[in-house]
């Protein structure tokens, strides 16, 4: 709680004003829009711009801010509040870094489900390849053994035929 109290000073939101505010901070990670052209984010499939009004630092691709977003027309302005990064979630309770988390699983969760498959395809994959190298391993290098006393025998059978037909 404390984290909350902290931003809440840090931004000069009065004691009573905390729970309209906080009904409009949402944790967006931006990217660029269809065009390539906006940085912008998403909430409830709807568009977030960065507000026009907005003096501060510019969110970057990739980046995931803490944000108060209002509505605008057919799309929401984004104010960012805070950029968060790695050092700045271990820095923050367990239950202020699972509402982050469950933030952003609720706006990014088709994207997190994408990437978590493909990793996950990935690592299973691997651990099968791994698994089935170790254990077919020794019947491998049987396998390698036989096919190099095979070729020995192939090449003595080889000149065995041509001293053969040379003394015929």
């Amino acid at each position: 709680m404390a984290d909350l109290i902290d931003l809440q000073k840090e931004l000069g939101i009065k004691p009573g004003e905390m729970s309209a505010v906080a009904s409009r901070l949402h944790v967006l990670r931006f990217d660029w829009d269809k065009k390539g052209v906006n940085v912008v984010s998403s909430l409830d499939h709807v568009i977030v711009f960065v507000s026009p009004h907005y003096n501060g630092d510019q969110p970057e691709i990739g980046d995931v801010w803490l944000c108060s977003v209002e509505p605008h027309s057919s799309v929401f302005w984004a104010y960012p509040l805070m950029r968060i990064t790695s050092s700045f979630l271990m820095g923050l309770s367990d239950g202020m870094r699972e509402e982050i988390y469950d933030s952003l699983w609720a706006t990014n969760r088709k994207e997190f489900e994408k990437e978590f498959e493909k990793r996950y395809r990935e690592s299973a994959m691997v651990a099968a390849r791994e698994q089935l190298e170790k254990s077919h391993r020794a019947e491998i290098a049987g396998m390698q053994a036989r096919i190099e006393a095979l070729k020995t025998e192939n090449e003595q059978n080889r000149i065995l035929l041509q001293s053969r037909s040379s003394h015929a």
